[in-house]
């Protein structure tokens, strides 16, 4: 890091600067790297979440601050039951994303590569053995080293997986 300049830029602006040149290296995410890529020939790609082990980012389902448990509940079983859909249904979410989005499929599927979709019943396990607790602590951390957050909070306080769990169990 004391060999860097760190200059804090929105996507897009990350794109341009690259691809004109005016910087040399960027940290952003997938399929914007894909847009460099096709903009600047010879880009390398030095790392990846991939290359991180145990490094995650889950699908976030959200509820409001007044949260009503069954309705919750059905609402988590409906995402859970569209999730299990798009994991056994790649090419056709891939297909039905680009409609919706009026984009290319080539480039809904370029970015559909870099996600893992994973089963209702992959979340579940990994809930309960605490492998989801440590993706969320380990983004907590990182946020907090990048002075997003101040402190790393317990991924019990933003993560309801007994809600997620039971929810699948119906």
């Amino acid at each position: 890091m004391k060999d860097i300049s760190k200059v804090v830029m929105d996507a897009p602006t990350v794109v341009s600067a690259f691809a004109s040149g005016q910087i040399d290296g960027a940290g952003i995410w997938y399929p914007l790297i894909d847009t460099i890529k096709e903009k600047v020939l010879g880009m390398k790609e030095v790392a990846s979440t991939e290359d991180i082990p145990g490094s995650a980012f889950p699908t976030a389902f959200v509820s409001g601050a007044k949260a009503k448990p069954e309705r919750d509940q059905k609402v988590v079983q409906v995402l859970q039951e569209a999730n299990d859909w798009r994991a056994a249904h790649p090419k056709e979410s891939i297909a039905l994303a680009a409609k919706l989005l009026k984009a290319e499929e080539a480039k809904v599927a370029a970015d559909a590569e870099h996600v893992k979709t994973m089963t209702t019943a992959e979340l579940v396990a990994r809930t309960k053995d605490g492998t989801v607790d440590k993706w969320l602590d380990g983004m907590s951390r990182f946020f907090v080293r990048t002075g997003q957050l101040q402190k790393s909070p317990a991924p019990s306080s933003f993560y309801a997986g007994d809600l997620y769990t039971k929810a699948a169990a119906r």
